[in-house]
């Protein structure tokens, strides 16, 4: 242990007192703001270290972990930086190509990798197929190495979702006991049970308050429910404790745009950040820009923005989708986002049940499209009709 102002760098070391080889090493560098934070992070990093090494914990092979220090280290890297970044990340991506290279049989890993390639397809317009297909054997990896798995019975019911098999979905996600309430939030979000979601998310932030991408999707799920202000709360922490987020600073853009009350200045200091920012690009977000002031100018830009073959992958046709819905183009914004969830890789259905302004999902478009997604069929089965939706007598229903 060494110390140089407030500054605290420990090396630990395992080595075997038989021949006094180097098993393993790692050194941890802290700032001395609160020793036993410091204390119980590198206590917790050193026990699931030396858990890869002796093949023992929750790490170990039998738990779907890994006896490769390198394969290990690699995942360690890409989960710090999927902590921080709050957007998939392609660098992330490659270390757990990396990782699972080394070590085929590490499962963790292959379940990470499986959820960050699904995740920047939606941002990558170009490799979008790609990316899917390597979700697919990565996903095919992990049903290979533990089909009885609580994280198998995960991804078949995701991959059920994905065919619109909602039943089926929900009774295999309920064949995981040990699955946590929260790791069931991707299903519970497409079937619009956002108070769920909020819920679990808001223990999960607490539990691990230093990470961007739960901040940010407990942001998201703050606005589905409509509690905006908390999720505005939540926001302004966000900007003292993370790094610049592409995704973060749109939802918080769209919390206020087109929202009464709104303060003018705030929402063009916003709109000018993000479209500084943006990624991808989009030239209709430079033009909004400029027509924040002239609404149906707005909404002519927006519907040719919707027709122009540069703005038909995902992420661009989903924020199409918002700025219709909050410049009051309902059916913009209807065509956008069936355009996503039936034609193109959607992030999942979630998006539906995002906090829409112009009374989309009142909508009898709206209602068919849940009835093309087999999402009506499994509310009046199940008699689970989420939080934006009720029956109509027997044969109809509305949703808000």
């Amino acid at each position: 242990m060494r110390k140089s102002g407030n500054q605290l760098r420990i090396t630990a070391q395992l080595i075997d007192s038989h021949s006094g080889t180097h098993l393993w090493s790692k050194t941890y560098d802290h700032d001395l703001t609160d020793v036993f934070k410091v204390q119980e992070e590198i206590a917790a990093a050193v026990s699931t270290a030396l858990s890869v090494t002796l093949d023992v914990g929750n790490m170990s092979r039998a738990q779907g972990g890994t006896t490769n220090v390198e394969a290990f280290d690699k995942y360690l890297h890409a989960v710090d930086m999927l902590r921080k970044g709050g957007s998939p990340s392609p660098d992330a991506l490659q270390l757990l190509r990396e990782a699972v290279a080394i070590d085929p049989n590490f499962a963790i890993a292959w379940v990470a990798l499986a959820d960050v390639a699904w995740g920047t397809a939606a941002v990558s317009p170009d490799s979008a197929q790609a990316l899917l297909d390597e979700q697919q054997s990565a996903t095919d990896r992990v049903l290979a190495l533990f089909p009885h798995s609580d994280w198998a019975r995960a991804m078949v019911a995701q991959r059920l979702a994905s065919q619109h098999k909602w039943v089926e979905a929900v009774a295999t996600i309920e064949t995981a006991p040990k699955l946590a309430d929260c790791s069931r939030n991707s299903l519970n979000g497409q079937l619009g049970q956002v108070r769920k979601v909020v819920a679990c998310m808001q223990q999960v932030v607490a539990g691990d308050p230093l990470n961007a991408t739960t901040s940010s999707d407990w942001q998201v799920a703050l606005d589905m429910a409509g509690r905006h202000a908390e999720a505005q709360a939540e926001y302004e922490r966000y900007l003292k404790t993370f790094p610049y987020d592409n995704r973060t600073q749109d939802y918080a853009l769209l919390r206020v745009l087109g929202r009464k009350g709104a303060d003018p200045r705030q929402v063009r200091a916003l709109f000018a950040d993000f479209a500084s920012h943006e990624l991808p690009a989009m030239t209709l977000t430079r033009t909004l820009l400029q027509k924040l002031d002239d609404p149906q100018g707005a909404r002519a830009a927006i519907r040719a923005g919707l027709d122009d073959p540069a703005n038909q992958d995902t992420t661009r046709l989903l924020k199409i989708a918002y700025y219709a819905d909050r410049f009051g183009d309902r059916d913009t914004a209807l065509i956008a986002l069936r355009r996503i969830v039936t034609e193109r890789h959607g992030l999942d259905l979630s998006i539906l049940w995002r906090d829409w302004d112009s009374g989309l999902r009142a909508d009898l478009r709206f209602k068919q499209l849940l009835k093309d997604l087999k999402l009506a069929d499994y509310f009046r089965s199940s008699g689970n009709w989420g939080d934006f939706c009720k029956p109509l007598g027997a044969d109809d229903f509305e949703c808000q």
